[in-house]
């Protein structure tokens, strides 16, 4: 998926603001998540993380290390020590290591690589956060209708953000996002 910084800033404001929704996005993938914490602290960490990552994108030239001071400091350092993580981020990273196709810890800089403008690499784009029905949270993403993507860097995020599981992808109708409250902390 490319990646320009127009479409990196407007990922970032879906992170900090419900998306409108958009006519020409009729499909979403979605991620269910279910927290060790309470959602809306859930989605908080979810956003936090993303929104750094997003503006990262757009202010930063990807031609060396970068910075990672406007990270959470709990997800800068998640693959470092486990006894430096707040409880939430060790557990989720724990999990993250039993996922499928999960071969290890994300280290910092290679993640936020996955940002760089222009790349491709990274297969998705943030989309929301919300409360289904039957409770948890669910991640919604644009994959532009590609059935198979990378993402493995969406689920070390979602994991050391407080997830016990995460399951999915799985394809939507866009109607089925909107008809979900999007999660905030208060």
């Amino acid at each position: 998926m490319w990646h320009e910084a127009q479409d990196i800033a407007e990922e970032r404001e879906r992170v900090l603001e419900r998306p409108r929704p958009t006519p020409g996005v009729p499909l979403l993938d979605a991620f269910t998540v279910e927290p060790l914490i309470p959602a809306e602290e859930y989605a908080a960490h979810l956003r936090a993380v993303f929104a750094a990552a997003l503006r990262l994108a757009v202010t930063e030239p990807f031609d060396g290390p970068l910075p990672t001071a406007t990270l959470p400091s709990w997800f800068a350092r998640a693959d470092g020590p486990p006894e430096e993580l707040p409880g939430f981020a060790r557990a989720g990273r724990e999990h993250f290591l039993r996922h499928p196709g999960a071969d290890g810890l994300w280290e910092i800089q290679d993640w936020l690589g996955r940002f760089e403008p222009e790349d491709g690499i990274r297969g998705w784009a943030w989309w929301d956060v919300t409360r289904p029905a039957a409770g948890g949270a669910r991640i919604w993403v644009n994959c532009e209708g590609e059935a198979h993507y990378s993402h493995l860097d969406l689920l070390w995020a979602a994991y050391v953000s407080g997830a016990r599981a995460v399951g999915g992808p799985e394809p939507y109708r866009a109607a089925e996002w909107s008809a979900e409250p999007s999660l905030f902390q208060q």
